[in-house]
């Protein structure tokens, strides 16, 4: 890029007589790859000269309306002063030691402060020696400067959540909460946004041993449904009921926020575990998403603690499966699917409509020698099940639509992949 420069300002200065017309969009290209070039001693490597080259042709084909005598002095003023900023950064480099760490560096072991300052005065955004100073700084126990220092890193990476993160990790175990706090804060606005409640679960998960800390998390502002169910999952029982009040007004403000299946499972898993079965009912209607996961978790906490009329109403009701059936009618794909298990296909649609007229005790034996099978098909269980708890036998029915659930799951994404568990609330 200085090549291309200094071989337009002396082609410039050759023909500055000859055509005067030239004066103006020279001195602009000069202008304006000086300008690049500047930047580029200080902290970008020059290593595009397309850039210049764009520079030239954009100033090249336009002029600049000013006096020629003031362009003409303004060229020359531009091109000392290149040569004068670029004989100083030449006469510099003997003396400028190498990059201190690599991409790979580890922050457990950050390099000296010192060397990492004399770098950032050539490369003041290099974004990873901006991280390694920050971390130096906490072990330094300089304050000031890591706060500063985390502050344009957030600026410098304002897409990646991994160095807040990793912020949040230093702040914590220098103890200092309100910092800690920033740090999740600016991690949960980074994408993927849908993994935002995981990030703040972790992070109060990390702190629960730090009562400040915790209370510093607890009291960052929230913006989305879902982060909400986090905060609720860590509060004592007797503040559930006002922070559920807080979630149903988020989702009141912005009804189109998505919520994920995990989300939901855990919604459902809490409100239902701590608050009870009819607040559950409740906010069914005003979470409309992923049924399927909201009734099994529903469900599951039912028959955890012994609910199983209702933990099989919920499954009977709400989980209901296709019965795919050996007819012609059906898809080819489903007909596919089913082909190598063709008997037993033909044996479930048989017991099915046995049932539905009436002959229960048929249907069940020709259900118990399906589910007696390799790979019985979640079907049979269900029924099973349905006849069990239609003839009051609970408990028994719900073995049967267990394992429909668990034969079920893989081959129906709403399904959970497996049942959430809830941290205990946080006793302040």
């Amino acid at each position: 890029m200085l090549l291309l420069v200094g071989g337009l300002a002396q082609s410039w200065w050759r023909r500055r007589k000859e055509d005067p017309e030239l004066n103006a969009p020279a001195a602009a290209a000069i202008g304006c790859l000086a300008a690049v070039a500047t930047q580029g001693c200080f902290d970008v490597p020059m290593h595009a000269p397309v850039v210049g080259f764009a520079v030239v042709i954009m100033t090249g084909r336009g002029g600049v309306e000013r006096k020629r005598v003031g362009i003409y002095w303004g060229g020359r003023a531009v091109m000392t002063g290149l040569a004068l900023l670029m004989a100083w950064q030449l006469a510099s480099f003997p003396s400028r030691s190498p990059r201190p760490i690599g991409d790979d560096f580890s922050l457990e072991h950050p390099p000296h402060g010192e060397d990492v300052r004399a770098w950032l005065r050539y490369r003041p955004l290099d974004d990873r020696c901006v991280e390694a100073l920050a971390h130096q700084a906490l072990r330094e126990r300089n304050w000031k400067e890591g706060e500063r220092a985390f502050e344009l890193l957030y600026r410098l990476d304002p897409h990646s959540p991994l160095p807040p993160m990793r912020a949040f990790a230093a702040w914590s175990r220098v103890q200092h909460p309100v910092q800690a706090a920033r740090a999740v804060e600016v991690a949960m606005e980074r994408p993927p946004l849908e993994d935002a409640p995981r990030r703040f679960r972790e992070s109060l998960h990390a702190s629960r041993d730090q009562s400040e800390q915790f209370a510093a998390l607890m009291a960052l502002p929230v913006r989305s449904a879902a982060i909400q169910v986090v905060r609720m999952e860590f509060v004592v029982d007797a503040m559930l009921g006002a922070e559920l009040n807080r979630f149903l007004a988020l989702r009141e403000a912005r009804p189109d926020e998505p919520l994920s299946a995990d989300t939901v499972g855990r919604l459902f898993l809490l409100v239902d575990s701590r608050l009870g079965e009819k607040e559950g009912d409740m906010i069914s209607r005003q979470v409309p998403e992923h049924p399927k996961v909201a009734a099994r978790a529903q469900a599951e906490w039912a028959a955890k603690n012994w609910h199983f009329e209702r933990a099989g109403r919920i499954v009977i009701e709400k989980l209901s499966p296709i019965f795919p059936s050996a007819s012609s009618d059906y898809s080819p794909q489903v007909l596919a699917a089913w082909r190598p298990n063709w008997d037993m296909l033909s044996t479930l649609e048989l017991a099915t409509q046995e049932w539905r007229a009436g002959k229960i005790a048929s249907s069940e034996s020709m259900l118990r020698s399906v589910i007696r099978q390799h790979n019985a098909p979640p079907q049979a269980w269900y029924l099973l099940g349905r006849i069990e708890w239609e003839n009051g036998n609970f408990e028994k029915a719900w073995v049967f639509l267990e394992n429909f659930l668990k034969r079920e799951a893989p081959d129906d994404p709403n399904f959970s992949s497996a049942p959430v568990a809830l941290p205990e609330p946080h006793q302040p």
